[in-house]
């Protein structure tokens, strides 16, 4: 398996399409946790990354799992307004 540093070093044009969204997706779900972190507070924040069994930011393995953080964080965030 050989490794490409961006989307448009792959040579099939449908596989570097989807690793771009793939890398678009991820860079809007880390900037909602990180905004959404800001918003609860710290202390919240590392509480949710427990809940979920995440060692930091830079230990989350896929796009499943930033999805349910950033969704974890949504649902702390509405409650913690309410």
């Amino acid at each position: 398996m050989s490794r490409a540093r961006r989307a448009n070093a792959i040579p099939n044009a449908q596989l570097q399409s989807d690793v771009s969204d793939a890398m678009e997706r991820a860079a809007r779900g880390i900037r909602k946790a990180h905004s959404l972190s800001e918003e609860i507070g710290d202390t919240q924040f590392v509480s949710v990354l427990e809940q979920l069994q995440i060692r930091s930011m830079t230990t989350i393995r896929n796009l499943e799992t930033l999805k349910r953080l950033v969704t974890a964080l949504e649902e702390f965030a509405a409650r913690a307004a309410a």
